[in-house]
């Protein structure tokens, strides 16, 4: 019966549509990366429902064989042996081809930074012509080989093509199986620890902190870079075609960029709003000639800097989400209220927002911690049985094999038989599927959530899952031990013609297994790193190190500064600005997240005192940020920065004005009945009295500068603007 297995796979589509989801946006990914992507994960995830189809059919083959088919009921999910046999031979060449042809190609492809379609993909061939030249070389060589011991026909041909991407899919089975087997249970062991969890993250801030920085420099420098064959390439100029592409894929930041470079003599100016955006750190890159191959590198270095930004600041804003998170969770864990008081979540105010408050708040502070450790008790359980069936593999008599002796002498049958294979397979789907997404190949491979993976990455990762289907599905009936052939052992039965690399390094190799699980349980990777002092995280409740304390610094900072900011912008739905632009120019007094907030009001008084926004935006002292209305309005009107009387007056007044500031956030995070800011009730950001400054958006990342937008980035309060260096904030 079709019907059934179908529903199974259309589900199955609509699960791997919302994990890629995940990965990428679809409206933003070229389609050929979406489709090809698509079908290659619901090929690798759809084993683990033909599998138990592909035992249970055979099953039941051999008990009409024995005992009438009077005797033997017809599963539910039974698909005619033949049929099944087509199907595995369809998903087989199809994830061959996609994986060693189609992807490969579409990889480079992606990546060439040339203008037209054909010139891409010239490039992307001619990438592969060395891989595709070594492939035909080896090839050539086992043929002769095959030639040599035994008579050459097109089954031997096809069998030794199996055989060798079944050897290459084992081996890479086993490195990533066996590091999932020990890292799934010991990472859910850990989760339940929450306060190793925040040291953890606070160890981490550093690196993401860090990373937002030089990704930000290299994008300055890049555009620089643009702005020097901007200059050299003139209007009739055969190659200012391609240029005005480059450009165009430039962010708004780019104009600010252009301004900076061509008014550098202006000290004031440069000095501090160069310090912001760091835009007077270099000087222009003095071009001499202009080749096709250097637009083109120009090209593919734009797009993937642009990139790199947007991805550097999407993971820092999530990773500082997830933080605070953590902590509201800690703090309110012996609450009286039984209520969790979310620092930047707004409070429930509907009819059901008492019964919620206390589930969420007895689930996340009691329920999760014990339920994660069952988890683990119950995987790590799990893991030890696949190991064991691994290593007892090629023992057939005694049958040693746990999930062998369920599926023969349980008397399971029907859906319950069919359940138990697939909750086995799909584990072992999850620890090797789950070690690949965690991989990270420099910035060639990596799978980034929130949708900031790359097409590369993405196809990269499909690539891979190709290969490692079938190794997995052949890996999982081997030492299932079946006395009936399977449709699948059929369709990969031809690999007995090559000798080594046929049936027996699929039963014997597994074995190595353990080898990878005891390396990944004493954590040898980690010791090797360390080593070469690169600093590693321990999970151990002794463990110090000072990126902890620098990382719980930062938090506090930036911290601060969000509480000051409405809740609906305390984490804008843009991340692509760094944040850390501002600290070259703070006082030793100050932290990093308040001197932010002072920068912003500094440059937001200055144009107010000068005229507001309606100020000459045209004069030559002015300064445009961004191309889109709402970022270039604010900024083109700054001119006033280079008089200091605009910066430094009224200074005892400001730090009253940021005691109120203070004093309000305060008393709305304590509030339990006060509801949430709408954006009705906020002042709009074209405000006359201009209060609300349009530059704080783009400092904390709450404006689209990166993609030529304008966001909104009103704030209920005056900003100050900063004091001497001998006044602190109380924190």
């Amino acid at each position: 019966m079709w019907f059934p297995f179908v529903c199974e796979i259309v589900l199955l589509g609509v699960l791997v549509s919302l994990l890629l989801r995940r990965y990428i946006d679809w409206k933003t990914t070229p389609l050929y990366v979406y489709c090809s992507t698509w079908i290659g994960w619901l090929m690798c995830f759809g084993i683990v429902c033909l599998v138990p189809v592909d035992i249970l059919a055979s099953n039941h083959t051999a008990c009409i064989a024995e005992i009438g088919e009077q005797q033997c009921p017809e599963p539910i999910t039974y698909i005619q042996p033949h049929a099944l046999e087509q199907l595995w031979r369809g998903m087989y060449w199809t994830a061959f081809f996609l994986t060693w042809i189609i992807y490969p190609v579409s990889q480079s492809y992606a990546l060439a930074g040339d203008f037209t379609i054909i010139e891409r993909l010239r490039e992307a061939l001619h990438a592969n012509i060395l891989f595709y030249a070594i492939a035909a070389v080896a090839g050539l060589g086992g043929l002769v080989w095959l030639l040599a011991i035994q008579q050459l026909d097109w089954s031997t041909i096809v069998g030794l093509v199996m055989a060798v991407a079944n050897t290459w899919g084992i081996i890479l089975l086993i490195a990533l199986m066996g590091y999932g087997l020990v890292e799934i249970p010991r990472w859910m062991w850990l989760r339940a620890n929450r306060e190793l969890t925040l040291r953890h993250y606070q160890f981490q801030t550093v690196a993401l902190y860090n990373a937002t920085h030089n990704t930000w420099d290299d994008l300055l420098k890049t555009l620089k870079t643009v702005k020097a064959y901007d200059d050299k390439i003139k209007r009739h100029d055969p190659f200012r075609l391609y240029i005005d592409v480059i450009i165009s894929k430039c962010p708004a930041l780019y104009n600010s960029t252009e301004v900076i470079n061509r008014e550098s003599s202006n000290s004031r100016v440069s000095g501090l709003l160069g310090n912001i955006i760091g835009g007077n750190r270099d000087g222009p890159e003095v071009v001499t000639e202009v080749y096709y191959s250097k637009l083109v590198t120009l090209h593919n270095k734009l797009k993937m800097s642009v990139f790199d930004a947007e991805r550097a600041g999407c993971l820092y804003t999530e990773h500082l989400r997830k933080t605070y998170r953590l902590q509201d969770i800690i703090s309110n864990y012996n609450n009286s209220d039984h209520v969790i008081a979310w620092t930047f979540q707004p409070r429930r105010i509907h009819k059901f927002a008492w019964y919620i408050d206390r589930v969420e708040w007895f689930w996340l502070t009691r329920l999760y911690p014990v339920f994660m450790r069952l988890c683990s008790l119950f995987f790590a359980l799990l893991s030890l049985v696949i190991v064991w069936s691994q290593v007892t593999a090629f023992v057939q008599t005694p049958d040693l094999s746990i999930f062998s002796w369920f599926v023969k002498w349980a008397h399971m049958k029907g859906l319950l038989l069919q359940s138990v294979v697939f909750l086995a397979l799909a584990y072992e789907a999850l620890c090797a599927y789950s070690t690949l997404f965690k991989i990270r190949i420099f910035n060639f491979y990596r799978l980034i959530p929130h949708q900031q993976t790359d097409s590369n990455s993405i196809m990269f990762s499909a690539a891979y899952l190709c290969r490692l289907a079938a190794p997995l599905s052949f890996n999982f009936i081997n030492f299932l031990h079946q006395s009936v052939t399977t449709s699948f052992s059929k369709v990969m039965g031809k690999m007995d013609v090559v000798p080594f690399l046929g049936n027996n390094f699929s039963i014997y190799f597994p074995i190595l297994v353990v080898v990878i699980c005891l390396l990944t349980l004493f954590n040898v990777g980690s010791k090797i790193l360390t080593l070469f002092k690169i600093k590693q995280f321990k999970f151990e409740d002794d463990f110090n190190d000072q990126q902890i304390d620098e990382g719980r610094k930062i938090l506090a900072d930036d911290k601060e500064a969000r509480e000051l900011l409405p809740l609906e912008r305390a984490f804008p739905t843009s991340h692509v600005v760094s944040e850390s632009r501002l600290d070259a120019t703070r006082p030793g007094g100050l932290g990093k997240g308040m001197w932010r907030v002072m920068t912003a009001r500094r440059l937001e008084e200055g144009a107010h005192d000068s005229g507001g926004t309606g100020g000459d935006s045209g004069s030559d002292e002015g300064i445009g940020m961004a191309s889109s209305s709402s970022s270039s309005s604010s900024l083109s009107s700054s001119s006033s920065l280079s008089s200091s009387s605009s910066i430094d007056r009224d200074r005892d007044r400001d730090w009253d004005r940021l005691e109120r500031v203070r004093s309000k956030a305060a008393q709305r995070a304590r509030s339990p009945k006060e509801p949430p800011l709408s954006s009705s009730s906020l002042p709009s950001s074209s405000s006359s009295d201009g209060r609300f400054p349009r530059l704080f958006g783009a400092v904390l990342g709450g404006s689209k500068l990166m993609r030529g937008g304008g966001g909104n980035t009103d704030h209920e309060e005056l900003l100050p603007r900063g004091g001497g260096e001998n006044r602190s904030v109380d924190r």
